[in-house]
């Protein structure tokens, strides 16, 4: 009787291993297919922040050129101030011009 009773222990204890052992083995599956998605999704980072870097150089440029295209603006906007002062004095030595040409005649 003390046999049967120490076999019906171990049989349980086995099906209760087992059990636990089926259950450990679908959990590390279930670890394994997260830790491929986590190294996918690493890598997916991995190019983001490469990307990033390149995005981040090309604002860089762009913001080089946006205050050279300022400087530009600036420029032209002295020049045309110029060419208004020259336009302003030019009409002044033509009236001066027409003004001595008809004081001659």
């Amino acid at each position: 009787m003390a046999m049967d009773s120490v076999l019906k222990r171990l049989e349980s204890k086995l099906a209760e291993l087992l059990k636990k052992y089926d259950a450990a083995v679908k959990r590390a599956g279930e670890l394994e297919a997260r830790a491929e998605k986590l190294q996918a999704a690493s890598k997916a980072d991995a190019a983001n922040l490469e990307r990033l870097g390149e995005l981040e150089t090309r604002v860089e440029e762009l913001e080089g050129q946006l205050a050279g295209a300022a400087q530009t603006a600036e420029r032209i906007a002295e020049l045309e101030q110029q060419r208004s002062e020259l336009g302003a004095r030019l009409e002044k030595v033509l009236e001066r011009i027409d003004k001595a040409l008809v004081d001659s005649d």
